[in-house]
């Protein structure tokens, strides 16, 4: 499974949205799908970091790369490859 596949399984399985992987493939912002309130951006940052075994530097946090799913593939893509 790749990056994306697994960001769409953390964000299907967080939110408990109906999203085929159709339509997620026109997606660019989460916001479609799902309104992200405080708690919500913390429930999926904590969900990616036990997906990719990988803890976000909170110099990195943004609401920007938690909501845009090109950003967070390529953010992901570069930390995996990394370690």
């Amino acid at each position: 499974m790749n990056i994306d596949e697994r960001i769409y399984q953390v964000l299907k399985r967080t939110f408990s949205i109906p999203l085929s992987w159709e339509n997620w493939g026109d997606t660019e912002s989460f916001l479609e799908w799902t309104s992200l309130d405080s708690m919500a951006v913390l429930e999926f940052l904590a969900a990616l970091e036990q997906e990719f075994h990988f803890r976000f530097p909170a110099q990195d946090l943004s609401l920007d790369l938690l909501t845009s799913r090109s950003r967070l593939v390529r953010y992901l893509t570069e930390r995996v490859n990394e370690g």
